[in-house]
């Protein structure tokens, strides 16, 4: 493992690392001619075709992503797919010359890396076959080579034969059962085909651990699990806490076992898994220390333990070891103080286990964070805080907006300090926090810009200023947060499927990427609104909207999150997800739905963020006011991935893993109250109902017969600015309806009613129109009749809509609807109690108000004399409905 400098190298770069860098690409067949330490047009070359077999932009520059892909990528030899063809003695090639030199890097000495299968390479090829439990025939097939090439049975899947095997089954499927639970770390001794009680034990050692059911006996369940299982070791997260002793050479047991299960699965193969701590087990055990730069002393203490199981020191209590820890210390104590301070922002430096000054200075920043004595000594208390109590991350106190001016090297001052330190909290070592632009920092800084999307150019301006700092897009509240906690609480979240309409996006094998990402769209909004967010969609069919109208409306309708969905071009594999160059919460989101996606679905070509002239590249991100992540869903133009995109399951899957990402980090807010009521909420009995988000959201709806008229009250919730209007005509204004009906209704009904105009005004107010805050009406009626003579009021089929504001962005409608022709006559009056009045003559009432504003165009208005005739004959009864 060779850790990133800090420094791009591009033409014109010379020195150790240049030479490092050709060495790399000439083992792994990119060639590039002598490694000379000189950065020319052939090595630029060669990095391009690494950067575009391992899916990276291919720019000829080796940053830190592809510094990582190129020395520290444990699959780097993947890239050799096997042939077809045997490799024995005799045998000559390129495909020797990869056997020989991947021996040699396992420590298995083929001798020279000439290409000529000798008695040499045959030996390291049985010695290798031998401590990998495989036919140990000195010739390298399919089985060799993968396990060779890929650490495990990664791409060899064998059928199910079709019958169970267990204890006492033989063959050449019991043989692929070893070799596949050998490979994955559950070692069952030789692969001899024979099914004895110690490959029993692996099976049900395995089934344990992938919770199958434990019998020992491969089925078709655990025969599919196993040949499709990939662990490689390196991403298992077993947690599993510090025993509290040292384990070396001459050490027994589970504890043992367990180290040497797990080295097998980190691929530092030790053979059998017997529980004794051996000269093999030792040296296996220095390799790993040698390759995390650890201590490399063949005894696995805690550092080791925890590296090697993925705990984090957070989560182990260590006891404080009993002595003062002070410049001159040294040890694994002390690089455990190191390793800490350095998790936790409070730059100690290398963790090489020499207490100096630059441990001294960080334990110092710690014990001032912490209100502890700020001594620079790791006492017993300090130790405590540090790794078995509370303690706060290391403390910004530094002034982040931009201080209006370039910062590049050879200035020096607090704003040098600052951008130092920024940058070695985030990964780019630029040296000693001194205050002293020089070249470290110069090439950390490009380095930075490099990664994250901005302009090379080693100046630390307004762009690269506030992404380092994170704090110039508006969504960037709370972005350095922990990756593993939520970032808070959100309701409204906007998806934006991209083009549409006259622009398809990109096409390819009879696909459009407008249809493809609409189908993705739809698919996220129907997960997310069953989480309980509300969802607003910039477009739900094939129509054409610009970007600024998808932007305005996100940020009008006050989104706290936007999804843009694309499908990529260009003939490359895999998905990527932008993100703001300002980091925050969206490039957090944005790694964790990439995450999300590879390698269940694509290629991980990474989280991504871009620079434009005024910020970031792309509109959708830039002018966002929330969080915003641009989602490319694969390549159109490249068959692997179109048979991606083409499958209906695999979009759910990506809108599901999309969907994921977002409630890890955004929960749902639920805790809306209902309070305000409508003017029909106490007859229906839904009071209780609208004040309960979880009712409103999907609707209520209640049916009640009065006098043998069927009436239906529906409520939905509604986000703001998109009502779902079942009435398709322009509405009122409440304000509108009100000066309607004091400028005329109430003087018309008042030649009737014998009660006041202030009586009438009162009522109409606490009993109709303040139950809610409502700020729009619509009503459709089909026909009305009236009959002076008969006194009889005839409507038919008609509904009363109307728009309650409950606050927080959310609206309430209400829809009220008669289903039959009705008669109203005296006698149906006196039948009805007061309640029901109050329904009908506020019902009437309102159908008042609204055709007598006379543009309602609705149709003819037969006249407003006949449904006053309601109010009129129920004069009587509205007192008592109102008491």
């Amino acid at each position: 493992m060779k850790n990133f400098p800090g420094e791009l190298y591009a033409i014109g770069s010379t020195g150790s690392n240049v030479r490092a860098i050709q060495n790399a690409l000439n083992d792994l067949n990119f060639n590039v001619g002598n490694a000379d330490g000189i950065y020319g047009e052939g090595t630029a070359n060669g990095v391009k075709e690494f950067q575009r077999a391992n899916n990276l932009n291919p720019d000829g520059i080796v940053g830190k992503l592809t510094w990582d892909k190129l020395f520290n990528d444990n699959g780097a030899s993947a890239n050799h797919p096997f042939s077809g063809d045997l490799l024995s003695m005799g045998s000559t090639g390129p495909n020797v010359e990869l056997v020989q030199q991947r021996l040699n890097e396992l420590g298995y000495n083929a001798g020279v890396v000439d290409g000529i299968y000798g008695s040499g390479t045959r030996q390291a090829v049985i010695d290798f076959q031998g401590d990998h439990f495989i036919s140990t025939d000195g010739i390298v097939g399919e089985v060799t080579w993968s396990i060779l090439f890929n650490g495990t049975a990664n791409g060899i899947y064998a059928t199910y034969p079709g019958y169970v095997l267990s204890v006492g089954s033989q063959g050449d499927s019991v043989k692929i059962i070893q070799n596949q639970l050998n490979r994955l770390g559950f070692n069952v001794g030789s692969a001899d085909g024979i099914f004895g009680s110690g490959t029993e034990s692996g099976v049900k050692d395995y089934q344990e651990s992938r919770n199958l059911v434990v019998d020992g006996i491969v089925g078709p369940n655990t025969w599919d699990k196993l040949m499709s299982d990939s662990q490689t070791g390196e991403n298992v997260n077993n947690n599993t806490p510090f025993p509290g002793v040292l384990l070396s050479r001459g050490s027994t047991g589970s504890y043992v076992r367990m180290v040497q299960r797990r080295l097998n699965q980190l691929n530092f193969f030790v053979g059998s898994v017997d529980g004794i701590y051996g000269p093999k087990t030792e040296q296996r055990v220095k390799d790993y220390q040698a390759s995390k730069e650890l201590q490399v002393d063949g005894i696995v203490g805690r550092l080791t333990w925890d590296a090697m199981f993925n705990n984090t020191t957070a989560n182990v209590r260590i006891p404080y070891p009993g002595t003062l820890l002070t410049i001159g210390s040294a040890g694994d104590n002390v690089a455990r103080v190191q390793s800490q301070l350095n998790t936790m922002g409070y730059n100690a430096g290398a963790e090489d286990g020499i207490f100096g000054d630059n441990t001294a200075s960080a334990v110092r920043r710690f014990q001032l964070a912490n209100n502890l004595e700020v001594d620079g000594i790791v006492g017993r208390n300090t130790w405590n805080a540090l790794f078995n109590g509370d303690r706060m991350p290391a403390p910004d106190r530094t002034e982040t907006s931009y201080p209006n001016r370039l910062i590049r090297e050879g200035d020096t001052g607090s704003l040098v300090r600052q951008v130092q330190q920024k940058l070695n909290d985030r990964g780019y070592s630029s040296g000693t926090v001194d205050g002293i632009f020089g070249p470290m920092t110069r090439r950390a800084v490009e380095a930075y810009q490099h990664a994250n999307g901005l302009d090379v150019d080693g100046i630390v301006g307004r762009m690269t200023w506030n992404s380092l700092f994170s704090i110039s897009h508006p969504g960037n509240n709370d972005g350095d947060q922990s990756d593993n906690e939520p970032i808070g609480n959100i309701r409204k979240i906007y998806i934006d499927p991209g083009h549409g309409g006259y622009d398809p996006g990109a096409r390819r094998y009879g696909l459009e990427e407008k249809d493809l990402v609409l189908d993705i769209s739809l698919r996220q909004r129907r997960l997310l609104e069953a989480e309980g967010y509300i969802v607003k969609m910039s477009r739900e069919t094939d129509i054409y909207r610009t970007l600024p109208e998808r932007t305005n409306e996100a940020n009008q309708w006050g989104a706290d999150l936007f999804i843009s969905n694309h499908v990529n071009a260009g003939g490359g594999i895999g998905a990527e997800v932008y993100h703001s160059i300002y980091g925050g919460p969206g490039k957090r989101l944005a790694e964790k739905i990439m995450d999300n996606l590879s390698p269940a679905i694509f290629v991980n070509r990474g989280a991504k963020s871009r620079q434009g002239q005024n910020g970031d590249y792309y509109h959708v991100i830039r002018e966002a006011n929330m969080p915003s992540v641009l989602i490319e869903h694969g390549f159109i133009d490249t068959q692997h991935d179109v048979q991606i995109l083409q499958s209906p399951s695999q979009r759910q899957n990506m809108a599901e893993k999309t969907v994921d990402a977002i409630k890890s980090l955004f929960h749902a807010r639920k805790d809306i109250e209902v309070t305000p009521q409508s003017p029909f909420s106490d007859l229906f009995n839904v009071s209780d109902k609208l004040r309960d988000i979880s009712s409103v959201q999907p609707g209520i709806k209640v049916t009640k017969r009065i006098a043998g008229v069927q009436f239906t009250y529906e409520a939905f919730l509604e986000a703001e600015n998109s009502v779902n209007w079942s009435i398709t005509d322009t509405g009122f204004p409440i304000e509108d309806l009100m000066n309607a009906f004091a400028n005329k209704g109430l003087k018309e009904i008042n030649n009737y009613v014998t009660t006041s105009e202030d009586s009438i005004a009162v009522w109409i107010e606490n009993h109709l129109l303040n139950k809610g805050i409502i700020e729009e009406v619509r009503f459709s009626v089909g026909e009305v009749e009236t009959n002076w003579n008969m006194k009889s009021f005839t409507i038919k089929p008609c509904k009363f809509e109307m728009l309650l504001d409950v606050g927080d962005g959310l609206k309430i409608r209400e829809v009220l609807t008669m289903e039959k022709d009705i008669d109203l006559s005296d006698t149906f009056l006196a039948n009805l109690s007061p309640a029901e009045i109050f329904l009908f003559a506020g019902f009437a009432l309102l159908v008042f108000i609204c055709l007598s504003m006379g543009s309602v165009g609705l149709g003819p208005i037969i006249g407003a004399t006949g449904i006053l005739f309601v109010v009129i004959i129920g004069g009587s009864y509205i007192e008592d409905a109102i008491v």
